[in-house]
């Protein structure tokens, strides 16, 4: 299982109504990453695509990168 050490590109996507992302990084060990998620219920939950970054280590990465990406109003 690979680790996400940082996110370096994120992009959202839509296809056929469905909500996803295409993101890319680097592991812990300093490779390249490419990985995919597909949102649910309105962006407040996500699977990760990609077999060998789907850990819930990664999806706690991922969280952190998207709250400091998309910071709550502070009466939220």
């Amino acid at each position: 299982m690979t680790t996400i050490k940082d996110i370096t590109t994120f992009c959202e996507t839509t296809s056929a109504g469905v909500r996803g992302a295409e993101f890319t990084g680097t592991s812990q060990t300093g490779r390249i990453i490419r990985g995919y998620l597909q949102f649910y219920d309105d962006r407040t939950n996500f699977e990760i695509l990609t077999p060998n970054l789907n850990s819930s280590k990664n999806k706690a990465i991922i969280w952190q990168y998207l709250l400091n990406q998309y910071p709550k109003p502070w009466n939220a």
